[in-house]
């Protein structure tokens, strides 16, 4: 079982689970899991365009901003700025974001928290990419509570 650090935060060890892959559909006629919001609900997707605009500015007090409250409980600021400090401080300006919404699968979303499993509305994943053909960007899966009605990050996880 990860603890809820081990969820959050990159380790080249983590890289081997692959967590970016695209989650597996279920099949036709299988129980959908309950959704508290549509991949397709233009909140969560302007949520993450936000988000990942945060990210792009090295603004990474809004960017905390975004994450629930029940996690910001158990992961400070500090240790939000050193998941995404690696990736992005490395990388020029002028990045590009691509953000993809899809339904939640419970089966795929290992590294998600269990307090949060049971309440999770949808995932994304977001790519940032830098000008040019010369460097490879990164990507950060991430996981969507609704909090008060609006979406929230409930975990993340980023890798090259």
């Amino acid at each position: 079982m990860l603890d809820t650090r081990a969820a959050t935060f990159v380790t080249v060890g983590f890289l081997a689970l692959g967590a970016c892959s695209k989650p597996a559909r279920e099949a036709p006629g299988a129980d959908a899991p309950s959704r508290k919001t549509s991949p397709a609900d233009g909140r969560t997707q302007a949520f993450l365009q936000r988000f990942a605009a945060a990210i792009v500015a090295r603004d990474y007090a809004t960017a905390y901003g975004a994450v629930a409250a029940e996690r910001r409980a158990t992961m400070t600021q500090q240790e939000f700025e050193e998941a995404f400090r690696h990736y992005r401080d490395g990388l020029p300006d002028g990045l590009t974001t691509n953000v993809q919404v899809d339904a939640y699968d419970r089966e795929a979303a290992v590294l998600v928290p269990d307090e949060f499993r049971n309440r999770i509305a949808s995932e994304g994943v977001i790519h940032f990419e830098p000008p040019g053909e010369e460097m490879e960007g990164f990507s950060c899966t991430v996981w969507i509570v609704m909090e008060s009605g609006e979406p929230k990050l409930a975990a993340f996880y980023v890798e090259d």
